[in-house]
C-alpha cells in the first residue's frame, strides 16, 4: 500500500533528456513539418527509454500515472502538452494499451538551475478498492451517488 492506495503492478522511470511537448499534426503534415518530425523521433526515443525501464501495464485496467518534470528553463512547453508526450510514449511502449485507461493523471514542472531536463514517471495499477463492495465500485465508477440502506449498498 502507497500513498496511492493497493498499486499491484507498477514501475519508475526516470528520462534524461529533453521531452518534446505533443504537437498537432496531419497525416500528410508529420512528414513535411520539422516540428512533428523532432516530435516523432522524440517519441520513439522515450518509448525505447519506457521499455527498458517500466513493466508492461495489464490492458483495460484502469491505469495511474505521475510525472515530474524537472527542467532548465521552467516556462518552456505547457504542461498539459509535455503529459501527453508521455502518454503518447509509454502507449508506443507497450507499457499501458490505450492511455484512454489513465484515470488518475498527476504532473507538475519544477526548476532545474543545473539546466538539464530530467523526468521521472510512475505509472501503477489504479486500484478503486479501498474497502467497498463491488456494486459500491460499480455505482462509483458509473458517477451515482452511493446510497446506502440498512449497512447494505
Amino acid at each position: 500500500t502507497t500513498k496511492y492506495g493497493n498499486r499491484r503492478t507498477s514501475g519508475l522511470a526516470t528520462v534524461l533528456g529533453r521531452i518534446i511537448p505533443a504537437v498537432r499534426m496531419t497525416q500528410g503534415g508529420k512528414w513535411v513539418k520539422t516540428r512533428a518530425q523532432d516530435y516523432l523521433a522524440n517519441q520513439k526515443w522515450l518509448a525505447w527509454e519506457f521499455k527498458q525501464q517500466l513493466p508492461e501495464m495489464p490492458k483495460h485496467t484502469p491505469i495511474g500515472v505521475e510525472i515530474v518534470f524537472v527542467r532548465g528553463w521552467l516556462f518552456r512547453g505547457d504542461l498539459d502538452n509535455l503529459a501527453k508526450a508521455v502518454l503518447d510514449a509509454l502507449q508506443l511502449a507497450g507499457v499501458i494499451g490505450d492511455d484512454a485507461y489513465v484515470v488518475r493523471l498527476m504532473a507538475r514542472k519544477r526548476p532545474n538551475k543545473e539546466a538539464e531536463d530530467i523526468a521521472t514517471i510512475e505509472v501503477w495499477e489504479e486500484s478503486f478498492d479501498n474497502g467497498l463492495t463491488e456494486v459500491q465500485r460499480a455505482v462509483l465508477i458509473l458517477g451515482q451517488p452511493i446510497v446506502v440502506a440498512e449497512g447494505k449498498p
